[in-house]
C-alpha cells in the first residue's frame, strides 16, 4: 500500500514539474514611460470598448486620453448629461492641442440613445456650432458620427413587438428600390401594411434626422477629419440607404464614410499617431479561408474585404503585396457553415510565429460558434500565444478588425521609436492587452455569456436589467470565473515560454490577476482588466 502511495505521489510531482510549474524567474517591473502628450476623447458612450480600449492604445503611443468626468457620461438607459458635456468640452478644448469627438454623445447622450432620440434642429445647431468653434482652435480635431443601426428601437414597447417587421421592411425597401424586383416589392408592401403608422414614422424619422445632421457635419470636413460610420447594419436597409444619400452630398469628399461604430475611436487614435510617422506600417492580409474574403459578416454593411480595406485606409496603413515585404501579417479567420479552422490553419499560424513575423489575428464566427473560432484550436495545439502581436474576437468583425489592426500597427511602429531598454515594457504591455482579449472575447463572450444568461433566466433574474444586489452577485461570480480562466491560460505556453528575449535575458509572464466588473446593469458586456506580473531569467 505504501509503495502505491509513493508511486502516486511521484507521478503527481512529475506532472507538477513537467506540466504545471512555471519557470523560476526573478520578479521584474515592466512599465512604459508616462505619456507626455494629452488628447481629449469624447467617447461614443461609457462602455469599456469606447473608453478603456482607445485609452490603452493611446497609452502605448505615448498619449494620455482625457475623458469627461464619469458623472457626465451615460449609464445604460440613462443618457449622458449633454448640456454639461458641451460646457466641459468647450472649457477643455482651450488647453488641448487635439481632440477625438463623438457627436452621438454630445447630441443624443450615447449610442443607445441615438437609436430613439430624435434630435431637433436647435440641438443639432448647438452641437455643430460647438464643433465649428473647436475646429477653429484645433487644426487636427477628429470627429465621428454614427448612422443608427438597422434595429433602432428593439428595447422599447410597443416598438419591440415589431422589430422583425421593421428589419424586413427596411431591407425590402432598399432592395425593391435598388433592383426593382417583384419579390422585394411584395415583401415591402406586406410589412408596410402590418407595421403601425406611428411606429413606422418614428423609425423613418430617426434616419432622416441622422441624414440631416450628418449633412451639416460634412461642412466641417475642411477643418477636421470627419468619419461617419454605421452601427449594426446589413448589406441592405435604411442604414445603407442613409449612408449612400450622405455620400452624394457635394461635401462628402471631405469626409470618410465607413461601417462600424464601437471601434471608430480606436481607429482615430491610431490614425492620429500614424499621421505623425514618416514610415507607415505595411500590412499583408491573409484569410484562413480565401472564400470568406467576399462574405458579409453579421452586423456589417460591407464584405469582409471591403471592411479590411476601409480600416487600412482610415488609419493610413499600407497593404503589402506579400508577407515578405510586410511589417505585419493580418490573419483573418471567419468561421462559417462551410469552413472551420483546421490543422492547416493552425500550422499557418505556427509558421509565422517561428519566422518571428508580427502577427495579428482577427477571430470571428458567422454563427457565434466556438467550433468556428481559431483560438481554441491554437490553445489545444499549445501554440505560443504570448508571441502574437494582437488578437481580437469580438462579436462583430468590425470591432475585432479595428482592435487587432490598431494594436498591431501601433506596437510595430512604437517599437521602432522606443530605445532598446524599453522594449521589454512594450512587449509586456502588449501582452496585457492580448490577455484582456483572450479573457473577454473568448472565455467570457463565447464560453460564459450564454450559460450565465440562462442561469439568471431560470432564477427569474433579468440579465438585461439587473437589480443592484443581482449585479453584485454576478460580478462576484464572474470574478471567480475569470480568475480561474486566467490561472488556466497562465499555465499554458502563455507563461511557460518567454514572451520576449533580449541580450541573454528571457522575460516571462508569471501571474495574471484579473479584475472583473459589469459596466452597466446588464451582462452583454464585461469590463475585464488583466494585471500581469513578470519575471526575468
Amino acid at each position: 500500500m505504501r509503495k502505491i502511495l509513493f508511486f502516486i505521489l511521484a507521478c503527481l510531482m512529475l506532472f507538477y514539474f513537467a506540466y504545471w510549474r512555471l519557470p523560476s524567474t526573478q520578479d521584474v517591473v515592466l512599465k512604459l514611460p508616462e505619456p507626455e502628450e494629452k488628447t481629449i476623447l469624447v467617447p461614443l458612450d461609457s462602455r469599456p470598448v469606447c473608453t478603456t480600449l482607445p485609452q490603452d492604445i493611446a497609452y502605448v503611443t505615448g498619449v494620455q486620453l482625457i475623458l469627461p468626468p464619469k458623472e457626465l457620461l451615460d449609464k445604460y438607459t440613462k443618457p449622458a448629461n449633454t448640456d454639461f458635456l458641451r460646457i466641459w468640452l468647450k472649457n477643455e478644448a482651450r488647453n488641448a492641442k487635439s481632440s477625438i469627438i463623438s457627436t452621438d454623445l454630445l447630441l443624443h447622450g450615447g449610442l443607445l440613445h441615438g437609436r430613439t432620440h430624435l434630435a431637433n434642429e436647435e440641438e443639432q445647431t448647438q452641437v455643430i456650432t460647438l464643433l465649428n468653434e473647436l475646429t477653429k482652435e484645433q487644426s487636427n480635431a477628429k470627429i465621428f458620427s454614427i448612422v443608427p443601426r438597422l434595429l433602432v428601437s428593439d428595447e422599447i414597447l410597443p416598438d419591440a413587438w415589431y422589430w422583425y417587421h421593421l428589419m424586413r421592411y427596411s431591407e425590402a425597401l432598399d432592395t425593391s428600390l435598388t433592383f426593382g424586383d417583384f419579390a422585394s416589392a411584395q415583401t415591402y408592401a406586406k410589412y408596410d401594411a402590418e407595421i403601425p403608422a406611428e411606429i413606422k414614422a418614428k423609425y423613418l424619422n430617426i434616419f432622416k434626422a441622422s441624414e440631416n445632421f450628418n449633412t451639416k457635419l460634412l461642412k466641417l470636413g475642411s477643418k477636421a477629419d470627419i468619419l461617419i460610420g454605421q452601427d449594426d447594419a446589413a448589406a441592405f436597409g435604411l442604414p445603407r440607404m442613409t449612408t449612400e444619400r450622405i455620400s452624394l452630398n457635394p461635401n462628402a469628399s471631405k469626409a470618410r464614410l465607413t461601417s462600424g461604430a464601437d471601434e471608430l475611436a480606436t481607429l482615430l487614435v491610431t490614425k492620429s499617431y500614424l499621421d505623425k510617422q514618416a514610415a507607415k506600417p505595411k500590412i499583408y492580409v491573409q484569410y484562413a479561408d480565401p472564400k470568406s474574403k467576399f462574405m458579409h459578416a453579421p452586423y456589417m454593411s460591407m464584405s469582409n474585404d471591403q471592411a479590411v480595406r476601409e480600416a487600412l485606409e482610415i488609419i493610413g496603413a499600407i497593404e503589402a503585396k506579400d508577407e515578405q515585404s510586410a511589417d505585419i501579417v493580418l490573419f483573418i479567420n471567419y468561421g462559417n457553415d462551410n469552413f472551420k479552422p483546421n490543422k492547416n490553419t493552425v500550422q499557418s499560424i505556427q509558421n509565422y510565429l517561428v519566422q518571428g513575423k508580427p502577427l495579428a489575428i482577427v477571430d470571428n464566427s458567422q454563427n457565434f460558434d466556438t467550433d468556428e473560432l481559431l483560438l481554441p484550436k491554437l490553445t489545444s495545439e499549445n501554440i505560443e500565444l504570448n508571441k502574437l502581436t494582437a488578437y481580437a474576437g469580438w462579436n462583430t468583425l468590425g470591432n475585432s478588425l479595428g482592435t487587432a489592426l490598431c494594436q498591431a500597427a501601433v506596437f510595430v511602429t512604437r517599437k521602432a521609436e522606443l530605445p532598446q531598454e524599453l522594449h521589454p515594457a512594450l512587449y509586456g504591455e502588449n501582452l496585457r492587452l492580448n490577455i484582456n482579449r483572450f479573457l473577454d472575447d473568448y472565455y467570457y463572450q463565447k464560453l460564459k455569456h450564454a450559460s450565465l444568461a440562462h442561469d439568471l433566466y431560470v432564477n427569474y433574474i433579468d440579465s438585461r436589467n439587473l437589480e443592484p444586489d443581482d449585479k453584485t452577485m454576478v460580478e462576484h461570480h464572474l470574478m471567480a470565473y475569470t480568475s480561474l480562466r486566467a490561472h488556466q491560460i497562465l499555465h499554458t505556453n502563455l507563461g511557460r515560454t518567454p514572451f520576449y528575449k533580449q541580450e541573454g535575458k528571457s522575460y516571462y509572464l508569471t501571474d495574471i490577476i484579473p479584475s472583473t466588473q459589469l459596466p452597466w446593469n446588464r451582462i452583454f458586456e464585461v469590463d475585464i482588466k488583466a494585471h500581469p506580473k513578470f519575471g526575468v531569467k
